[in-house]
């Protein structure tokens, strides 16, 4: 489809143009003219369709010999009509025209073939790109976890911090710009962006924190004075894994007792459970 609607996971919808000459740069060609009007796939729901000419990527834009050729052909005949107009009013068109009703709707995700997977000169910002969404993803999930187990509990309002995550997850898609991961922006463009993950990850592991305390708060009430080490899988497959637990030997000496025995972990990675 040429224009459209697209819907979102959460039902939302929002009006969707592909210009049918299949360029953000035309150079304002007769044949990309007359592309506009026969790749154009829904003539029977809408009548215009937008053309984007220019150099783009920085070139500087349309060109003198473009905008004389545009001008030229307004209105000759084999040819659609050109006028020349914003992409707000080419949508706010769409709507008072009332093709809006004869639109179809495209639900779920958009995938571009041509599009699979990214080499990158820049592997740290692959590395932390995904260790932030994969840090995002995990505070939601027990976020929303959390969220319904305080029902009926006299907890934080906040406990599913909505209004930061909706930051968060902005940033990290702001970074996700097609010339951030490949690679091909200028160097002061990685220099803001690995801030932009160190300040995703410093507010993320906050959140992540009092994500997982509000999760295992009420299953250790009244229980304060035992020590329950929490394993937590956020996937939705079953896993069974090794798990560096060195870092609660202060914490397991602390609280041993006869349901909890002290391990120590040797030099040599084995484990000894202390009488």
């Amino acid at each position: 489809h040429s224009t459209f609607y697209w819907e979102g996971i959460d039902g939302s919808r929002c009006l969707v143009h592909f210009p049918p000459a299949d360029t953000y740069g035309s150079d304002a060609s007769v044949h990309d003219v007359h592309k506009s009007e026969t790749n154009m796939k829904d003539k029977g729901r809408s009548s215009q369709s937008l053309l984007l000419y220019g150099y783009g990527d920085g070139g500087g834009g349309p060109t003198e010999d473009m905008l004389e050729r545009l001008k030229r052909m307004r209105n000759v005949e084999g040819l659609p009509k050109l006028v020349f107009e914003s992409p707000s009013k080419f949508f706010v068109g769409i709507e008072e025209r009332g093709e809006c009703n004869q639109l179809v709707t495209w639900v779920g995700e958009l995938y571009f073939e041509l599009h699979r997977g990214t080499y990158t000169s820049q592997a740290q910002v692959k590395q932390a790109n995904r260790k932030c969404e994969v840090l995002l993803h995990d505070i939601e999930f027990l976020a929303a976890i959390a969220k319904f187990e305080s029902c009926g509990l006299e907890l934080s309002s906040d406990i599913y911090p909505k209004e930061e995550l909706l930051r968060l997850w902005k940033l990290l898609l702001l970074d996700q710009f097609h010339d951030v991961l490949p690679g091909s922006s200028i160097r002061e463009v990685y220099v803001d962006v690995m801030g932009h993950f160190k300040e995703i990850q410093t507010a993320g592991n906050n959140l992540l924190s009092s994500s997982i305390s509000a999760v295992t708060s009420k299953s250790t009430q009244g229980h304060s004075d035992r020590l329950y080490p929490v394993v937590v899988n956020t996937l939705c497959w079953d896993r069974q894994e090794v798990i560096d637990a060195s870092h609660l030997l202060t914490a397991v000496a602390q609280h041993a007792s006869p349901s909890l025995p002290l391990i120590q972990i040797t030099g040599d990675g084995h484990s000894l459970e202390m009488p």
